[in-house]
């Protein structure tokens, strides 16, 4: 934990309020973030370490879910783009989704356990609209 993120975020994911972050809101949510060399703590809700690099990761995806999360079911068929300057410094646990880019190569990414979405793909929510209602009924299951 970390003066950056607040202790109300931190036990709202912890009591099972629901959490969706996309880009930086993944980056928000990790352990840390290295930036030019320096660790800086962020909010540790997430285990995922990020580093910031001068690559822009760039591009749609077309993704399936890898499990069940917030927004889909597992083996779920969901749209959007990634735009970036960091990547995770290891392998990532728990992915949220996978997809094949156009070169062949298979991509794992995201985070997805309980109720914790976090990911740099940015959904697309106006391709897919019951993303956006299985969101709002998780929130709703959460705070009845």
């Amino acid at each position: 934990s970390s003066d950056v993120c607040s202790s109300d975020l931190r036990s709202f994911a912890a009591s099972g309020g629901a959490v969706l972050a996309e880009c930086g809101g993944l980056m928000y949510l990790g352990a840390s973030l290295d930036v030019d060399g320096q660790d800086v703590p962020m909010c540790g809700v997430i285990p995922y370490r990020t580093r910031m690099t001068p690559r822009l990761t760039l591009g749609y995806r077309d993704a399936t879910t890898l499990r069940g999360t917030l927004v889909a079911p597992a083996g779920a068929s969901v749209r959007g783009h990634e735009f970036h300057h960091s990547v995770l410094t290891h392998a990532p646990t728990r992915p949220a989704w996978t997809w094949t880019a156009h070169d062949g190569t298979v991509t794992e990414e995201g985070y997805a356990h309980g109720n914790v979405l976090a990911s740099y793909l940015h959904l697309h929510l106006g391709a897919d609209p019951a993303l956006a209602a299985r969101f709002l009924n998780a929130c709703r299951a959460v705070s009845t």
